[in-house]
C-alpha cells in the first residue's frame, strides 16, 4: 500500500500556502549550492530559511510492496518520490495574492527497493532510483539518478521506554542538467540517530511521543550543481531538531497524518531552519 503519510499533509498544506507577492528573483549562486533543487528529494520536506530568502519544499514518497520482508525474510518495493518546491513563502501575502497557481520545482523519482531482516531490529535496504527534476522558475532541470543502501537498527529501553533509532543512508547521486551546465554527481554517508518516548496524552487511541534527533551527512566530492564546475574534497553538515507525532500514525480521512518538528541544519557559514515535515531524513524512515 502507497506510503501516503506525507501526501496527506502535502494536501492540508497546499489548501494554506500562501502566495507569491511578486516574481521571485532567481536564487543566487551560494543559495543554490545550499539549496539544490535536483536534489532537493534528499534535501526533505520543510520550510527553509537561507539568505533571509524562503523556500518550501514538499517530498511525498509513494511506495507499494510487490513482495513484504515481513512474511518472506526479504521484501521487494517500488518507490515513487514526487518533490514539490516554493520559492518566497509568506503567509501575508495570502489576503493579496491568494493562492500560489503555479510550482517553481518538481520532480519524479522512481525506483527498486529490496528490503532484507538480517535481524529482528535491523532492516537493510539497497536501492536505486532514477527520474527527472524541473526548475521552473530557473535553469536547473536535470535528469537525477542515485544508488545506495540504508541501514536501520532500532532498540526498545522498557524501563525508560525510550526508542532509539541508528540509521545510515550511503548512496551515490548524479545529475545530468540541461543546457550547458556539466553533470554533478556526489556521494554521501548519512548517519542519524533519533530517540522518542511517550509524552503521555493520547491523540485519537494513540500515545503522543517526542522525537530528538541529530544528524550527519559526510558528502565526498560536495555538489555545486547548478553552478559551473564541481566540488572539492568532503564536507559535513549536521542537523538537530525535535519531531513530535503518535505512536502509530493517526488516520485523517483515511490517510496517515505526518509527524511535525523543527530542524536546525548547520556546516561552516551555512545556518538553515527548516519546520520538519514526516521523518526528519531518509536514513530513519522504516
Amino acid at each position: 500500500m502507497p506510503d501516503l503519510r506525507a501526501a496527506a499533509f502535502l494536501l492540508l498544506l497546499l489548501l494554506a500556502v500562501p502566495g507569491h507577492a511578486a516574481e521571485p528573483a532567481p536564487l543566487t549562486a551560494s543559495e543554490k549550492e545550499t539549496l539544490n533543487f535536483a536534489f532537493a528529494g534528499r534535501v526533505g520536506s520543510g520550510v527553509y530559511t537561507v539568505s533571509d530568502r524562503t523556500v518550501q519544499i514538499y517530498r511525498i514518497p509513494f511506495r507499494f510492496a510487490i513482495y513484504d520482508e515481513e512474511e518472506r525474510g526479504f521484501g521487494l518495493h517500488v518507490t515513487l518520490q514526487t518533490t514539490f518546491g516554493f520559492y518566497d513563502f509568506k503567509a501575508s501575502d495570502i489576503p493579496d495574492t491568494g493562492l500560489p497557481h503555479d510550482v517553481d520545482t518538481v520532480g519524479v523519482t522512481p525506483g527498486l527497493e529490496l528490503r532484507f531482516l538480517p535481524g529482528p531490529s535491523w532492516l537493510l535496504r539497497p536501492y536505486v532510483e532514477a527520474g527527472y527534476s524541473d526548475d521552473r522558475a530557473g535553469s536547473a532541470s536535470a535528469w537525477l539518478y542515485s544508488a545506495g543502501v540504508r541501514s536501520l537498527f532500532t532498540h526498545l529501553f522498557q524501563g525508560s521506554r525510550i526508542t532509539l533509532s541508528l540509521g545510515n543512508d550511503l548512496f551515490v547521486a548524479r545529475a545530468d542538467p540541461s543546457g550547458d551546465l556539466p553533470a554533478d554527481a556526489y556521494a554521501v554517508l548519512q548517519t542519524a540517530v533519533e530517540a522518542r518516548r511517550p509524552l503521555g496524552p493520547t491523540f485519537r487511541g494513540q500515545p503522543v511521543d517526542a522525537g530528538l534527533y541529530l544528524v550527519q551527512d559526510l558528502s565526498f566530492d560536495a555538489p555545486s550543481f547548478p553552478i559551473q564546475g564541481g566540488g572539492e574534497g568532503s564536507a559535513d553538515l549536521y542537523e538537530a531538531g525535535i519531531t513530535f507525532g503518535t505512536e502509530e500514525p493517526v488516520k485523517w480521512w483515511k490517510v496517515p497524518l505526518p509527524r511535525l518538528g523543527v530542524g536546525y541544519r548547520f556546516h561552516g557559514d551555512v545556518d538553515v531552519f527548516r519546520f520538519v515535515i514526516g521523518i526528519p531524513v531518509p536514513a530513519l524512515t522504516r
